[in-house]
């Protein structure tokens, strides 16, 4: 649980740090809606809660798997087999960002 509050803090503080620096730099905080800092806020917050999410999803799988406990073929595969998970990650990040568009036209 405190990987994920940590994660979620770091993030928003990282994302909310960028975007007063651009803010700064491109006409003054003032100009830059309240609205703009807060749903960058809580979005950045949920991001890093799923981030932590995963690596707290990582550690009981590594820790399982050294065990030998049963272990959810899906979750060994994205989270318990270094190399092979990362490149697992970004294909699926790739059939994501080519057919997320693509699915979400009929709703529009």
């Amino acid at each position: 649980m405190l990987k994920i509050a940590i994660s979620a803090g770091v993030t928003a503080f990282v994302v909310i740090a960028g975007m007063l620096e651009f803010a700064v730099q491109n006409g003054g905080i003032a100009a830059v809606p309240v609205t703009a800092f807060a749903a960058a806020f809580l979005i950045a917050v949920l991001v890093g809660c799923v981030l932590g999410l995963m690596l707290e999803l990582k550690d009981v799988v590594e820790r399982r798997c050294a065990a030998g406990h049963p272990v959810n073929p899906i979750l060994r595969m994205y989270f318990g087999s270094q190399i092979r998970s990362l490149l697992l990650w970004f294909v699926t990040i790739i059939v994501l960002v080519i057919f997320a568009p693509a699915l979400a036209v009929p709703f529009l």
